[in-house]
């Protein structure tokens, strides 16, 4: 894996660490959607971003969920 990759997994792995298990994962499956610029190829459709990225069926309906209604807090992640 490329250094530039490694490090932005690394960063965002650290800035979703005080955010609960599940909602976690869902939200690292939407911030990997975001730079892999799948956002842009689908205009900004969460759905179509997603599933451009290649995530699964639940995994799409688990993402959204989490950007939905997910346990989190705003200042908590832009602090980490």
């Amino acid at each position: 894996m490329p250094i530039a990759v490694e490090s932005t997994v690394q960063a965002i792995a650290a800035i979703l660490q005080t955010v609960p298990v599940g909602t976690n994962l869902a939200l690292l499956h939407l911030l990997g959607a975001m730079v892999s610029s799948s956002f842009l190829h689908s205009r900004g459709a969460v759905f179509g971003a997603l599933w451009a990225s290649g995530f699964c069926v639940s995994e799409v309906r688990r993402s959204w969920a989490a950007l939905r209604t997910g346990t989190r807090q705003v200042n908590a992640l832009l602090d980490n």
